[in-house]
């Protein structure tokens, strides 16, 4: 595997398990729930002399407050129920990582 450490918020992350990668399709997955308003600071370190491809993911329960959200909620009827986690939205962005300086 590329990937060395992992520290989110100052605090080393425990490496994962050949099962949770297993379960996860070898990809590295890390979730940090209610993160402070200001975000938090990850920090990784690989083996590659390369540049490293991340996605990163934020997840939001609710709708977000725009015009076509409106629409959806305005739609639905009154004895709509949530179901499981309810509402949600998913905003993604993937981002290169640059190769260390030398």
């Amino acid at each position: 595997s590329l990937l060395r450490r992992v520290s989110m918020g100052g605090v080393a992350v425990a490496a994962l398990s050949s099962r949770a990668l297993e379960s996860s399709l070898g990809w590295h997955v890390y979730v940090w729930h209610a993160p402070p308003k200001d975000g938090i600071e990850v920090e990784f370190t690989v083996s590659s002399r390369g540049s490293v491809e991340a996605f990163v993911f934020d997840q939001s329960y609710g709708l977000p407050a725009n015009p076509a959200a409106e629409k959806l909620r305005s739609a639905r009827p009154a004895r709509a129920v949530a179901k499981q986690s309810g509402d949600l939205w998913l905003l993604t962005r993937a981002v290169v990582l640059p190769s260390p300086r030398p």
